[in-house]
């Protein structure tokens, strides 16, 4: 694999453990939209995510998690692609133990202190108004890994969906910047 790109808390949880054991086959990663640790707020909201799941199921569960990845101006400006990511709710196809499963890998998950051991060229990205993973716990991934780099866009959590020219540009410029690394 040469470029690793880990979206969404899971997916950037995903992509530095990867990192982290095979950093050696990447010639650029791109954590968007994670944590190194979960922080108190992140906490709190797997926690009430953990609640919602477990007495409501899986399709409230998500119709909330959505709420937190877009950004209010999204569902003003984009209403059509709103409803087709509520539309496809219904369709998810994650049982709720999975989900709490995943919930409990987010809420246990810390690599603060092994980043640093992560010498692959990084861009850490986080959409400006992101409230699912505030920015500050994205940045803080950044600060415990030297030489990599930071960069904002436009959007929430899923800013590759609601800003997806912007979005790709970005990721776009630094994969092409690492093809020969």
């Amino acid at each position: 694999m040469d470029h690793l790109i880990g979206a969404g808390h899971m997916g950037g949880i995903i992509a530095q453990e990867y990192a982290l054991a095979y950093g050696d086959n990447l010639r650029s990663l791109i954590l968007c939209a994670t944590f190194a640790e979960p922080g108190p707020f992140c906490l709190k909201l797997l926690e009430v995510w953990e609640v919602l799941a477990s007495q409501c199921g899986i399709e409230a569960t998500v119709r909330d998690v959505l709420l937190c990845c877009f950004t209010p101006g999204f569902y003003e400006e984009q209403p059509e692609l709103a409803k087709e990511f509520d539309e496809g709710v219904a369709t998810i196809g994650q049982t709720a133990e999975g989900f709490l499963s995943q919930l409990a890998a987010a809420r246990d998950h810390n690599a603060t202190d092994r980043l640093a051991d992560i010498s692959t060229p990084t861009l850490v990205l986080a959409g400006e108004e992101d409230i699912l993973i505030p920015n500050r716990q994205s940045l803080r991934i950044h600060e415990h890994m030297p030489g990599s780099e930071w960069l904002t866009v436009p959007g929430g959590h899923a800013a590759c969906w609601e800003f997806p020219d912007t979005f790709n540009d970005a990721v776009l410029r630094f994969i092409g910047r690492h093809r020969g690394s």
